[in-house]
């Protein structure tokens, strides 16, 4: 009989010790590891009891509560590490920003309010928030996120103390946008952040959140609304004046080509346009000394014989391989199915400071599922915090294991499982010490 720590786990202490290393105290080193197991073995909602109890430790309810909710450590540096752990793993290729609604019952956790969705036809009441992705070629994983916070919050002294929202975060912004310099904020600090900033902005006051990135030098691709008033650049032969954007690409439409000659089915268009009414560093001069024109992208489905959507864009190139970044968009909302099995939804808090530290802990846990390749983990050896310190053990061989399987607290697991998880783990070490 072999006895041996799992792979995964070796993982998980590694990925701990490099994101967690900004935690003060060592004591909150050893919760921050010893939740995220937790949260990698618990099925269900990721609450502090029922990790507690997964992990055979009733009295860590108490120490996640407090680690969540009054511990005092910064959540950025943690997230600008997961980045960097990330970056050199496989490096992005862009920072995608999506939209995410948390449902809520009640109007007592921060930020909850009612709004309309046109996306479902009908007002939800819930959290609205932003998360943002690091997107390769081969995973994507949140490292940043952010919690929209309406007037009615940021005006009322009761509700700001009870969720200790911080004084840094004025009101007059409205409810439906985001504060100065959002996705310019949350990508500040990680690395590759110069990369091109993706985002779903629908339901956003574009020029202001185009001024904002431009202001921090960033390349931007946004997913606009079809209502979105823009001025037609003197060189698109679309006359003058604004005009909305779906009657704009009506009049373009029959200017469409393939993408790919190999797949007529899918097909696009390019006009070059202008944001009116609207100065700021992004109208940089063109050759002429007039506002630098931006790209009015739009893609058909054609054996469906609609219009897939439409973007805009402050990035030169041709119209495939700008069509191609929106592929990152649209793998977002997927994802985000995905990250459920970490306790995307799961923090019942109360406060600014809870949430933002729940959603870090979820990017780390996603994180590292994705890194393992393993969706899903077992349970630790029965009575044990720390599998590390458990005596349950790695077995091959043996009457009570079939050819080709380990046996790993009573449960076979392939052994093809467990190559995969020395893979990562040897990748990952390797990343590492380069």
């Amino acid at each position: 009989m072999i006895t041996r720590i799992p792979p995964c786990e070796d993982l998980l202490t590694e990925l701990s010790r490099e994101v967690f290393v900004s935690l003060p105290r060592s004591d909150q080193r050893r919760t921050a590891e010893q939740l995220l197991r937790g949260m990698m073995t618990t099925p269900g909602r990721k609450t502090a009891r029922n990790m507690a109890l997964r992990l055979g430790d009733p009295s860590a309810e108490q120490r996640f509560q407090h680690f969540i909710a009054k511990a005092r450590w910064d959540w950025e540096p943690v997230r600008r590490a997961l980045a960097a752990a990330l970056e050199r793993h496989s490096p992005a290729v862009a920072h995608v920003a999506h939209p995410l609604f948390l449902h809520k019952a009640g109007k007592g956790s921060v930020g909850v309010h009612e709004r309309f969705v046109p996306e479902l036809g009908h007002r939800v009441n819930g959290q609205f928030a932003y998360g943002l992705w690091h997107a390769s070629r081969s995973l994507s994983v949140p490292v940043g996120w952010h919690l929209e916070l309406p007037d009615e919050w940021l005006t009322d002294p009761t509700r700001r103390v009870q969720a200790a929202i911080p004084e840094r975060i004025a009101a007059g912004r409205g409810g439906d946008a985001l504060p100065p310099t959002p996705l310019a904020d949350l990508t500040a600090g990680r690395s590759g952040a110069g990369l091109p900033v993706i985002a779903d902005a629908r339901r956003l006051r574009l020029p202001a959140l185009v001024e904002d990135l431009a202001r921090a030098g960033l390349p931007w691709l946004v997913r606009t609304s079809g209502a979105l008033t823009v001025l037609p650049a003197a060189d698109s032969r679309c006359g003058e004046g604004p005009l909305p954007v779906h009657q704009l690409l009506w009049r373009n439409h029959q200017l469409r080509r393939p993408l790919d000659p190999r797949n007529p089915r899918r097909t696009a268009v390019a006009v070059r346009v202008h944001l009116p009414r609207t100065e700021g560093p992004w109208r940089g001069p063109g050759p002429d000394g007039e506002a630098k024109p931006l790209t009015l992208l739009a893609e058909w489905d054609e054996s469906a014989g609609r219009l897939r959507g439409h973007w805009l864009t402050n990035i030169p190139g041709s119209t495939a391989a700008l069509m191609s970044l929106t592929a990152c968009l649209d793998r977002a909302p997927e994802r985000a199915d995905e990250v459920d099995a970490s306790g995307l939804r799961d923090y019942s808090g109360r406060s600014f400071m809870g949430w933002h530290r729940h959603m870090t802990m979820v990017s780390v846990a996603h994180a590292l599922r994705v890194l393992s390749g393993r969706p899903t983990w077992s349970a630790p050896p029965s009575g044990s915090a720390r599998p590390r310190a458990a005596a349950g053990a790695l077995q091959r061989g043996g009457h009570h294991a079939r050819a080709g399987e380990y046996r790993h607290g009573g449960h076979a697991r392939p052994a093809s499982l467990l190559d995969a998880e020395r893979v990562a783990l040897l990748r990952w070490r390797s990343v590492k010490s380069s």
